[in-house]
């Protein structure tokens, strides 16, 4: 019956000691995992009795629950990378979930507390923020860095792209958003056979050469406004990047890079 303090204790211990430790790779997802258990596992000795009712010494777990996953959370979205790529306790534990992955389910967890604790509005938009980061996992790269640059200015991507098509150089044919553009049927589709590449070690970079690789000459930088122009989507074995713009006599071209398979597996974050 005492198992589940006991394996409080252990995590709280272990918060302890690894404060002390300098900071290293993989140090921030070493904590974000500890964080992590201790709210899961004050959220399981906080469960109600027989009769659904919710003692004092629940509610006091709950709290802590609440303070961890606060702390988990804060803690993912300043650690760069992703949890399965480092190293964790020198490989005594590991795990296969990417940045996004592990921060919706500290939301849903933090959703579960605040639930728990009767506090139904916030338990809502935790929920809603991890359905947020599921979806964003798996759709479109750019929309996915615009929406997540967005939140953290308050700006809306559709403003920022619409005021960007609003102070472009004129060429005499009026300029379109991007989701005008995407709305729109391509008089033309070109497949890109040529682009360049950068391996950084955990990142590798595709560059597209506007103006070189297009076929378009200087045309090509002068016709994308906005990097909502692009639409990227990765998956484990594949990069599929399509480029829509505007020429000057007023047609809508598309240009499709598909990358696949590729030789190693990606993390499509």
């Amino acid at each position: 019956p005492k198992l589940m303090e006991a394996s409080l204790r252990f995590y709280e211990k272990a918060l302890e000691y690894h404060s002390r430790r300098s900071q290293g790779d993989g140090c921030g997802w070493e904590r974000a995992v500890v964080l992590q258990q201790l709210g899961a596992v004050s959220l399981r000795i906080a469960r109600p009795d027989a009769e659904g009712r919710t003692g004092w010494r629940a509610k006091r777990h709950l709290e802590a629950a609440q303070r961890w996953l606060a702390e988990c959370a804060e803690l993912c979205r300043g650690t760069p990378g992703h949890p399965r790529d480092s190293v964790l306790f020198d490989n005594a534990f590991n795990t296969t979930q990417t940045r996004m992955e592990f921060t919706a389910t500290v939301e849903k967890m933090r959703a579960q507390t605040c639930g728990r604790m009767g506090d139904t509005k916030q338990a809502y938009v935790h929920l809603e923020e991890s359905e947020r980061l599921e979806k964003l996992a798996k759709g479109d790269a750019v929309e996915r860095q615009a929406q997540l640059a967005a939140s953290g200015n308050g700006t809306s991507p559709g403003k920022a792209a619409a005021a960007a098509a609003e102070t472009a150089p004129s060429s005499g044919v009026a300029a379109m958003t991007p989701k005008e553009l995407w709305a729109a049927e391509p008089a033309e589709t070109r497949r890109l056979k040529e682009y360049r590449y950068m391996d950084k070690g955990p990142n590798v970079f595709i560059l597209l050469e506007l103006n070189e690789h297009l076929g378009l000459g200087p045309e090509g930088s002068q016709a994308v406004l906005s990097l909502q122009q692009f639409k990227v989507q990765c998956e484990a074995e594949s990069v599929d990047v399509r480029l829509r713009l505007r020429r000057p006599d007023g047609q809508v071209w598309q240009f499709h890079l598909l990358l696949a398979p590729l030789c190693k597996e990606i993390v499509p974050e």
